[in-house]
Parts: C-alpha cells; structure tokens; sequence
C-alpha cells in the first residue's frame, strides 16, 4: 500500500499582503519618530536672549554749525555759544554768548604753528586725529592745541583756561565734530588783480593780501606797501600773511609767497632752453635730505610762449626755501613767476596754481 504526501500550495497574496503592511507600519513608526525627535529638540532648544541695544544719544545733534568753504573745514558748537571773527581772516573764535573773550579758537595757517609753541614745550604732546587727519595734541596746564594738516593748509585749534572748565569738554566734544571739507575751491568769489602798466591780470583769495616791492623797500609804513599802497608794481606778491614790517619784503624767503616780477632785461635762450637736474655737490640740505641747490629745470609752453620751470627741491646756498619758478620773455621785457614747494616739488598751498591757472595778458589798446 502506498502512502502519497500532498504538497500544499504556497499563498504568496498573503504573504504579499504581510509584508506591505509591514513595511508601512515600520515606515509609520519610523516616521512618527523622527517627527517625535524634532519636537523633543525642539522643545529642549532655549530662545536666545539679545540684550537691547544701548542708545547713544549724540549731545551735539541740535548744535550750531559753522561751516567755511574757502577754508575747507565744517565744525559744531553748542546752541549757547557764537561765533565771532577773528582779528585776521583766518582765525575763527567760538565762545559763550556775551562773554568778555572767546576761548576756542580754529586758525587756518599755510604753515605749522608746532615749532612756534615747542620753543618753550613744556606739556606732553602725542600724536591723535582730527577727522580722518593725522594730528597733533598737545596738553599743558591750563590749555589743550591740536594741529592737523588738510590740502596744504595746517589747522590749529585750542582752548585756553581753568581745564576743570566746561569749554575744556565742549573743546573734545567739537573736536569730535570737526570736519575737512575736501570740496574744490573755487575761484568764483576770488579778487582780481589787474597791472594796467605791464598789461596782466590774475585773480587771488579773498582774505589775502598783495603787496607792491620796490628795488629797496626800506622803513615804510604797513599802510604805504599793503594792498598795493606802495606804487612799484614791477614786483607784485600776493599772501595769506599780513606783513607788519614791510622792510621783510626786501628778503622774500622762509615767506608764503606767490610772486610776480617783471624786469627790465629779457631772459637769455641759455636760460629758457635749461633742462636736467642740477645741485651742489658736498653740501646738504638735512631737511629736504638732498645737496643744496637741488634744481630740476624743464622746458615748458606758458599762454603759448616758450618758457623754463624751475623747481627747487632744496634751500639754496643763501638760505632760500625751496620754490618754483616760471620764466618766459613777453613784449620785450622778462618775467618771472615764483611760488613756494616743498621738498618734493608740491605747492605749499593749493591756491598757488589755481591763481596760476588764473593769470592772462590783457588786450593792448
């Protein structure tokens, strides 16, 4: 007899069926997990605690403010101070209203004031910033200076007085105000000078001053050379300075000068035709670190006639500061303008070439 084993049919649907919702299950759990985790992170998170930012009042927003464009600066002061002009052009006084004397005061000068008040230094000076200038400040007992130079002009402002003072805080709070104005100038509100006897204009600042040079200029009064009060109009210089003794007019240099000389004699072509550089040899000039006599001659086109510059990188044998100087021969005559330079050649003052930017020949009648 024999026995047959019936083999059954695997279900393979409910297996099928098994496993997909097992794989959902698991997905779900899977899912629900990952969505628990966040929440649980989530939750043991702390929000970030921003201290409020501290407000800084500006005690200077409702102040006055005093602003020179022809002298290039902008600065602020307290709504009881004035403003009031200083015995020159150039000095810019501020101080409590109806006070005998004003103590803060701004100066605009063509050259440092430093070397004037270190003869007797006895406060400590470090160096600081006025704006974005590099600067200056010197303290003593009884008064703080600080110097700053901008476009060629050197700014010097100081407060005087019992430093235990309020102007002594006004003083930093106007410094930290102060602003260099590096704007253009512009000549539109300059002074024309016009020499009907040599034929030329040019036009100059208004808050210089112009002066007549004889051949010798010797014991006359301010009033008979300033501004043209002394009639020999050969040599005309025009400055910021305004000269109490005008025998300093016969020596023109370690002054700021800008120069107009008109001589009888034309210049030779040896003259007009120089180039190269040229400079004494074994002496030296420690300041502008170069020989004496350092010169570097060029030929140039001025108004269309032929003409030599010369620029003095160096004092001279006899002491003459470093300038520049423009020769050229004009209806028979020669001429020669001149303006002070630095070491390297640049203008002490920017109006310089802007007055020489200025100059014409007048029409002939």
């Amino acid at each position: 007899m024999s026995f047959l084993i019936k083999e059954e049919k695997t279900n393979w649907k409910y297996i099928l069926i098994v496993v997909v919702l097992a794989v959902l299950v698991s997905g779900g759990i899977l899912g629900y997990m990952k969505y628990f985790i966040q929440e649980m992170t989530l939750l043991t998170k702390f929000p970030e605690l921003k201290k409020p930012e501290k407000v800084i009042k500006d005690e200077t927003a409702d102040w006055k403010t005093y602003r020179d464009e022809e002298y290039g600066f902008e600065v602020k002061y307290p709504g009881n101070y004035e403003y009031n002009a200083g015995p020159l052009p150039d000095i810019f006084l501020f101080g409590t209203m109806g006070a005998p004397q004003y103590d803060i005061n701004v100066w605009v000068r063509s050259s440092s004031q430093l070397d004037k008040f270190y003869e007797n230094k006895t406060e400590i000076c470090t160096e600081d910033f006025l704006s974005d200038k590099k600067a200056y400040k010197c303290e003593g007992d009884k008064y703080i200076y600080i110097e700053a130079e901008s476009n060629g002009k050197f700014y010097f402002l100081s407060v005087k007085g019992d430093k235990l003072s309020e102007k002594f805080e006004v003083f930093n709070q106007m410094l930290s105000t102060f602003k260099f104005l590096e704007q253009e100038p512009t000549t539109a509100n300059w002074k024309t000078y016009r020499n009907d006897i040599y034929n030329y204009e040019l036009k100059y600042p208004a808050s210089w001053y112009f002066y007549y040079k004889g051949d010798l200029v010797y014991n006359t009064g301010l009033e008979s050379c300033v501004n043209g009060g002394y009639r020999d109009p050969k040599t005309v210089l025009f400055s910021d300075e305004k000269i109490v003794d005008c025998s300093l007019l016969i020596a023109t240099h370690g002054w700021n000068w800008f120069s107009i000389w008109v001589r009888d004699l034309q210049w030779s072509a040896e003259e007009l035709n120089r180039t190269g550089i040229v400079k004494s040899e074994g002496e030296y000039d420690s300041e502008c670190q170069r020989e004496l006599d350092t010169t570097k001659y060029e030929q140039i086109t001025f108004k269309g006639l032929a003409a030599n510059k010369r620029v003095a990188l160096a004092v001279n044998a006899i002491g003459d500061e470093p300038s520049t100087q423009i020769l050229f021969n004009y209806k028979d005559r020669g001429w020669q303008i001149i303006y002070a330079n630095d070491c390297d050649g640049n203008p002490l003052d920017p109006a310089f070439e802007q007055i020489l930017s200025t100059f014409k020949f007048l029409a002939l009648l």
